[in-house]
């Protein structure tokens, strides 16, 4: 399971010249806002592009996720990508079914939404061009739901810078930054209130960073993946994603993953355990989304 960095494009080595590119590159990433995330881990679908031509794949995953509630997790994922000499694309979705273990400290089956039953869809593509031996220009669309976040509908496009640090070895580190604007429509019958006064519905200018790293030897590979993801007129409303992973490739076309990750929201919405009525939300009933959730996700994956 190596990974193929700009998705193939090797680097020159000895080269020892630095074009004006890489200059360029290097500032645009000091110059952006770097606090908070993605709300899907990209990176780790991108390494199974590791040849000219088309490539596509699956995976099955299951966890016990801790944070807005104790939940056993199942889910599954599928993607499709091609690439050349300097053009590529990755189409991919991602399917979390949910349902509620014991109930943490204080909560009890109330604090769902609706029911036991919290599911998550997710799909994003993405269109990537090669500028140089190491750095890409990328274009890119999502949408999402997530009914343990009472989050409805997110759809965001994104454009942004994709450089490859260094890859040989075993060893591999990539940098990105975009601009993501994202539209969100929060649940509205079970909506109450988030930070900042705003409401159920909202247009959100955002950056992007991630860093992504990965040392292999033989058969096992050990991999990173941080993002980060402010608002650009709110700091403070920060999204965040780290993953960490340990691969073990067990044939050409199949390898176990254990990933263990934490996400954090700082600034989640308020919602009523129950639709919301004329006569309002009873105090008893109002529950607020917990900003930082903690999962350890076993998977299996096939590529080909």
């Amino acid at each position: 399971m190596g990974t193929s960095g700009s998705h193939g494009w090797a680097c020159r080595r000895g080269s020892g010249r630095r074009s004006w590119w890489w200059d360029v590159s290097i500032a645009l990433l000091m110059l952006w806002p770097t606090l908070a995330s993605a709300s899907v881990n990209f990176e780790k679908r991108r390494r199974a592009l590791v040849r000219p031509g088309w490539s596509m794949g699956i995976d099955l995953h299951g966890g016990l996720r801790r944070g807005n509630l104790n939940v056993l997790e199942l889910g599954g994922g599928e993607f499709v990508g091609w690439q050349a000499d300097r053009l590529g694309f990755l189409l991919l979705g991602e399917h979390r079914f949910r349902a509620q273990t014991l109930a943490r400290a204080g909560q009890g089956f109330s604090d769902l939404p609706r029911s036991r039953q919290l599911n998550a869809h997710m799909g994003h593509l993405r269109l990537f061009h090669r500028l140089g031996p190491r750095l890409s220009v990328e274009a890119f669309t999502q949408v999402e739901a997530d009914e343990l976040s009472v989050l409805r509908w997110r759809q965001l496009v994104g454009t942004g810078l994709r450089l490859r640090v260094i890859e040989r070895d075993g060893l591999s580190l990539h940098l990105g930054t975009a601009y993501v604007p994202e539209l969100e429509i929060l649940d509205r019958a079970l909506f109450l209130g988030q930070p900042g006064g705003h409401g159920p519905i909202n247009v959100w200018q955002r950056v992007g960073q991630v860093i992504d790293a990965s040392v292999g030897r033989g058969p096992v590979t050990l991999v990173n993946t941080f993002y980060v993801q402010p608002r650009i007129d709110d700091p403070r409303d920060v999204r965040v994603l780290d993953e960490a992973s340990l691969v073990i490739a067990v044939s050409k076309h199949v390898s176990l993953e254990l990933a263990g990750s934490v996400r954090v929201d700082t600034r989640p919405p308020s919602y009523c355990a129950v639709p919301v009525g004329t006569g309002g939300c009873a105090p008893e009933l109002v529950r607020r989304v917990v900003g930082t959730e903690v999962a350890v996700d076993p998977a299996l994956a096939v590529s080909f």
